[in-house]
This record gives C-alpha cells, sequence and structure tokens, in this order.
C-alpha cells in the first residue's frame, strides 16, 4: 500500500490533512478537486487486506440516515489506498470538549440524548455500533 501525502486525489477528492489514526485505517480531511469548499473525510486503510472490513461499513452507513450520523460519500476498495468517504463534520469532538470545557449537566444530557437518538435509529436498522468513544 502506498502511503498518503496530502496533495494526493483519493476519486474526486484531494487529501488535506491526516485527522486521526486507528488500528486499521487513517482518516483525512480531503476537498474536492473542483468544488473546493466541498469536503469529507476519506477513510484510508493501511493494509488492503481489510476491504470487506471497510466494504461493511460502508453498507452500513448506506442504510442510515440520520442527523447524527456521517453520510457515505464514496467507496472504492480497489484503489491502493483502498478508502470510504464519509461526510465531515467540524468542530470538536467530544474528548477534546470534555479536556477544555466544565460542561453543565443539561449540555450533557443534550449530548447523550443525540447520541442515543442516533444510536437507537442504527439499531432499529440492524446496526451496532463498533467503535464507540468520544472522537467519534
Amino acid at each position: 500500500m502506498s502511503e498518503p501525502v496530502p496533495g494526493q486525489r483519493i476519486g474526486e477528492y484531494v487529501l488535506e490533512v491526516p485527522l486521526g489514526a486507528g488500528g486499521f485505517s487513517t482518516v483525512w480531511q480531503a476537498r474536492h478537486h473542483a468544488f473546493p469548499d466541498r469536503r469529507v473525510a476519506a477513510k484510508l486503510l493501511h493494509d488492503g487486506a481489510r476491504r470487506e472490513l471497510l466494504r461493511s461499513e460502508a453498507a452500513c452507513l448506506k442504510g442510515l440516515s440520520h442527523e447524527g450520523i456521517a453520510r457515505a460519500i464514496g467507496l472504492d476498495v480497489d484503489h491502493d489506498p483502498p478508502y470510504l468517504l464519509v461526510e465531515l463534520h467540524q468542530g470538536r469532538d467530544l474528548r477534546q470538549l470534555l479536556k477544555t470545557t466544565t460542561l453543565s449537566p443539561e449540555r450533557v444530557e443534550g449530548i447523550f440524548r443525540q447520541l442515543a437518538a442516533a444510536l437507537a435509529h442504527a439499531h432499529q436498522q440492524g446496526v451496532a455500533h463498533g467503535d464507540l468513544k468520544p472522537e467519534n
């Protein structure tokens, strides 16, 4: 697998900056090559042997439609590296928020209500989140 670099083209998108890395992938912010105001999160596999896992994640997202769940935008498991494109939501993740802010009980309740609603929608569609953590 080739190592992704800023400026590299992934489908119609151009990689900008890495956002995070996990056990089997790295997530990058990417912009559309012709419409630079359109940005996505590009999940790039480290290992091509995990293509089916990426395909399965895309299939799960494809069946979900909820404001609290990022939509799948594109998938190419034959690309080097294989990738999944999803909506990019700007802002701080929950872990970053907790490091810098003391949340009121009302704010905590609001966050957990949104989380519970998104998870309930996924569960109604037969999808269980396999990596629930503040960054996600």
